[in-house]
């Protein structure tokens, strides 16, 4: 059965070095054999969740704390996720001396509601109730001019909180790993349900493809994150990459599965391998 589409594939990811390092060949159309794709789309992900809401792309990146909502137009593909091994958002504060006594009294800074960082807070500190959504790349300066006692860094946040004057309170991650003893589910990729099944699988392979890709041409695929990082230095970039681009980005395979399950104990998962 053939894998070819009548149309180009709608897409859209996050401009962070997981992902622009994951998709930069299929970005470039790099691959021998891959799927028509437009231009990608790259966003924030709180707008890349409310994007999925809306079924508006083909393939979508995706935090996975809201899978639930959009189950039924889209389907988890196996590659392309971010996944962290003792590692993950952390919550950081100016000044630790500072801060209130009752942690109901924090404002905290978080990127979005539905983000899968803002799920862990829940999880590990339901008291914190006072929660303000940020673009993920102004909270580290939001909670270092005072705005709020504490914040939720995701993405470079984790290299740079400490060139802001803050202190790291937690990270969640870690934290997991402790308590669940898994890798803790960030970013999945999602893939429209009502497509051919042949072609799910090609745009899933595809991925696989890209991420050898990225492999073995590190310095193009650098130039690429480059012009979506661009207050990064190639170090930090690499140990991003180094942390989210693992093997479960390549397949997540059963230990995947069940941090996602772990995560999200009354979803029924619908993962294509």
């Amino acid at each position: 059965m053939s894998t070819e589409q009548p149309f180009a594939l709608s897409w859209a990811y996050s401009p962070c070095p997981n992902d622009t390092y994951i998709f930069y060949a299929l970005a470039h159309n790099k691959l021998a054999r891959q799927p028509v794709m437009r231009i990608p789309h790259l966003c924030d992900i709180a707008e890349l969740n409310d994007l999925a809401r809306r079924g508006a792309y083909d393939v979508i990146k995706i935090s996975a704390a809201i899978y639930p909502e959009v189950a039924g137009e889209y389907q988890i593909l196996a590659s392309g996720g971010a996944f962290g091994v003792g590692v993950g958002p952390i919550l950081v504060a100016r000044d630790l001396s500072a801060l209130p006594a009752k942690k109901e009294q924090w404002r905290v800074a978080v990127p979005g509601l539905s983000t899968t960082a803002n799920l862990l807070l829940s999880h590990f500190h339901p008291e914190m109730v006072q929660r303000t959504p940020c673009l993920f790349s102004e909270i580290g300066e939001a909670v270092a001019r005072g705005e709020y006692e504490a914040g939720v860094l995701i993405h470079e946040g984790r290299f740079t909180y400490q060139e802001h004057g803050l202190e790291l309170l937690e990270d969640f991650g870690a934290k997991w790993q402790e308590e669940r003893g898994l890798p803790l589910p960030l970013g999945l990729i999602c893939v429209r349900r009502s497509l051919p099944l042949t072609l799910r699988l090609a745009i899933c392979e595809a991925i696989r493809q890209s991420i050898d890709y990225a492999g073995t041409h590190t310095g193009e695929t650098f130039g690429y994150m480059r012009q979506h990082a661009q207050e990064m230095a190639d170090a930090v970039m690499a140990e991003h990459v180094r942390l989210y681009v693992n093997a479960f980005s390549y397949d997540l395979g059963e230990r995947g599965r069940e941090a996602l399950t772990a995560l999200l104990p009354s979803t029924k998962l619908d993962i294509l391998q």
